[in-house]
């Protein structure tokens, strides 16, 4: 039997451009997930384990402004108590 393939830790940066126009140099470096050209910026998705290197070399990138790593894995995406909390001041203004 083959063992599954492991899954890699990615991490998302936020890449911030001067211009759109050399968005396909970072194909070279990361997979990019979106693109906003009104705005200039990129979200693209590197491996953890690389993301100190790698964001040396986007920096290095002439069309690329800043490289931020994106603040999503910190946000907590359980919204549990926040639709118990909505429940309840539903029922409340009902009540009233």
């Amino acid at each position: 039997m083959s063992t599954p393939p492991q899954l890699t830790e990615r991490q998302e940066l936020v890449v911030w451009l001067h211009h759109t126009k050399g968005i396909n140099q970072l194909k070279k470096y990361s997979y990019i997930y979106y693109v906003s050209k009104r705005m200039k910026y990129a979200i693209v998705y590197i491996d953890a384990d690389q993301q100190e290197e790698l964001t040396k070399k986007l920096q290095k990138i002439k069309c690329v402004r800043q490289v931020d790593p994106s603040p999503r894995q910190d946000l907590s995406m359980n919204f549990d108590d926040v639709l118990s909390v909505v429940a309840a001041r539903a029922t409340s203004t009902d009540n009233n």
